[in-house]
């Protein structure tokens, strides 16, 4: 009897903590999954990273766009030279210590260079396009693995409630065998086999609940919260059997449209096209615009430094002509590289078609296989109820042992496990396929 006691205030305890869990109202310091989304989104390394790559491909794109511009640029020099020289001044041979110093304001500006200018100001937009949709990837990238660990959670939750279940059948019929023990109605051995039972489930109440916790600890470290912050999420009840599955064609063509797979390597694609041009360009010749000012004293002169600097002013003006002739086959090579490059990334683009297509695929057929798995498991559980309860009442009336019983048991709970399996495969599955057709996940 000691031991009966034990096993039922061990049963109370932990049935009371689960209970605490689950009536827990839903108070607004709990996370859904929309809230989990839009913090992975603001928060996961990953795209931040991709976040600061944006940026910096902006800034590429701005500074493209500055190199129409003219540079300018100043000089100042000083020099002492001992013996005969040219005073870089008068241009006269002198004798003597020569002391010179001279300055100017020089500015040059590129008119033309095969238009390459505006290719690679066009370039650098293409790979800031590009940036963008490499961060889109990133952010569903995290999306993606947050709707998977929230379902996981719920599912988890789910099995607690199952388990929460199976030890309130346990306690009862521990109270009831150990009154029918008393009335000698059944055997110690058998009486013992019910309590043992009654102890595994204790344990399957504690496990459900580490299964429980350890996943939202997953998700919790997803969202790259700090481990000492306090992490709840909001539990709803999902139905399954109203989800429908569409046409694994139309939500690749979808796909196709909202996600930034194909169009990665399609702006790739571009981006080898505009190299193609600037190699060419480097074929054409180039003119660009020079001017300088310079003034410079010397001590060879008779007047003061201020007059020379005022009188030495001199302006300069000059086009230049660049026309390549022979470049040891320096742009020939370019060209056939980029073209190299572009059918290359036509494979790239064809690959990732096929894996595109190929995520689509297996998350539509498992989504059709475990709808039709969920109808036939939720069958198997009703008649495994049924069956259980049947049990129950047989064992209550000595028609079965506590071993039978805990046959009929363990079928009830194998079919409950394989119910709730597939209810939230087909949940996860069905919900994969309307995030690839940029649809709103109705969580």
């Amino acid at each position: 009897m000691k031991f009966i006691r034990q096993i039922v205030i061990l049963s109370l305890l932990v049935y009371g903590q689960a209970l605490e869990v689950f009536g827990q109202d839903v108070s607004s310091d709990k996370w859904n999954l929309q809230q989990c989304l839009d913090y992975a989104v603001a928060n996961n390394i990953n795209v931040g990273k991709s976040k600061y790559n944006v940026e910096n491909n902006q800034l590429s794109t701005s500074q493209s766009k500055n190199n129409k511009l003219p540079s300018l640029f100043g000089t100042v020099s000083g020099s002492s030279v001992y013996g005969q020289t040219i005073d870089p001044i008068t241009s006269e041979f002198v004798n003597q210590n020569v002391f010179s110093n001279s300055m100017g304001l020089s500015m040059e500006m590129i008119l033309y260079q095969g238009n390459e200018l505006n290719l690679q100001i066009q370039k650098s937009k293409i790979l800031e396009d590009q940036s963008q949709l490499y961060l889109e990837e990133s952010q569903n990238s995290i999306q993606l693995s947050v709707i998977e660990a929230y379902l996981r959670a719920l599912y988890n939750y789910e099995g607690i409630e199952v388990a929460i279940k199976n030890l309130e059948s346990f306690q009862f019929q521990v109270e009831q065998s150990t009154k029918r023990f008393e009335n000698g109605a059944i055997s110690r051995k058998e009486l013992m086999d019910l309590e043992t039972q009654a102890a595994n489930s204790n344990y399957l109440v504690v496990s459900a609940q580490s299964q429980y916790d350890q996943q939202v600890l997953a998700l919790k470290q997803l969202l790259e919260l700090d481990p000492m912050v306090d992490f709840e999420i909001e539990i709803i009840s999902l139905d399954a059997t109203a989800r429908t599955i569409p046409d694994k064609y139309d939500v690749f063509s979808n796909a196709t449209y909202f996600l930034p797979d194909l169009k990665i390597w399609e702006k790739e694609g571009e981006a080898i096209q505009t190299d193609i041009k600037i190699a060419k360009s480097n074929y054409l010749p180039s003119l660009s615009l020079g001017g300088r000012l310079s003034t410079g004293y010397t001590n060879t002169l008779s007047s003061d430094y201020v007059d020379q600097i005022n009188g030495n002013f001199s302006r300069q003006i000059s086009v230049n002509l660049s026309v390549p002739i022979f470049s040891k086959k320096q742009n020939q090579t370019n060209v056939a590289q980029a073209r190299i490059r572009l059918q290359s990334n036509e494979l790239d683009k064809i690959g990732a078609e096929k894996t595109l297509f190929s995520k689509i695929e297996t998350a539509w057929q498992n989504a059709i296989a475990n709808k039709a798995q969920l109808q036939s498991a939720e069958i198997a559980r009703d008649n495994a109820l049924v069956s259980f309860e049947l049990a129950e009442k047989q064992y209550d009336l000595g028609g079965l042992t506590a071993t039978e019983l805990a046959v009929s048991r363990n079928q009830y709970l194998t079919a409950e496990e394989s119910y709730l399996q597939s209810k939230y495969l087909l949940l996860l599955y069905s919900y994969l396929l309307d995030f690839y057709q940029g649809q709103p996940l109705n969580i």
